[in-house]
């Protein structure tokens, strides 16, 4: 890319669907498919950042990571039986985006930890709960046993007033 920096996924799709030459350099595209989708993107991401303005710094603005990855699932016709062309294990329901930014992914780990506290604090009510029933169910085997009649249901009233 001429304008910004390179895209980590990308280097990831080159590495992945680029046959290795005996030197070990990259050369052909595993597919023509593959290589039209890499070169359909950057366009794409090019044509975007066009639009865009510069920042304060003169710096061009980079696209979110939602941005990238509705570009990319745009390129590649969007998923097929769930799963979205070149994006391997990348995408998968607990990293829906492929291009994770840090402040997501600080985001999502402070989720994750707010999340395990909520289990934490509902397994102890939970249990705390279970005792309290365990009680009830001691509770109740003494009123069958010393006030039956309590627990007769309405069939039983109507036969016994017959």
């Amino acid at each position: 890319m001429k304008m910004g920096k390179k895209c980590p996924f990308l280097e990831v799709y080159e590495e992945t669907h680029r046959k290795k030459n005996k030197d070990g350099i990259r050369g052909d595209w595993i597919e023509p498919r593959a290589r039209i989708a890499y070169e359909e993107f950057q366009k794409n991401l090019e044509e975007w950042r066009k639009t865009q303005p510069t920042s304060k710094d003169g710096t061009m603005v980079q696209p979110s990571p939602v941005e990238l990855n509705n570009m990319w699932t745009t390129v590649v016709g969007g998923p097929k039986n769930g799963r979205t062309y070149g994006t391997g294990d990348l995408q998968s329901s607990s990293s829906p985006s492929l291009f994770p930014s840090s402040s997501s992914t600080l985001q999502t780990m402070k989720e994750m930890e707010a999340m395990k506290k909520q289990i934490v604090d509902l397994t102890q009510k939970c249990a705390a709960n279970d005792a309290r029933f365990a009680k009830f169910d001691k509770l109740e085997e003494l009123v069958k046993k010393h006030m039956p009649q309590v627990f007769w249901d309405e069939e039983d009233n109507k036969s016994d007033d017959n």
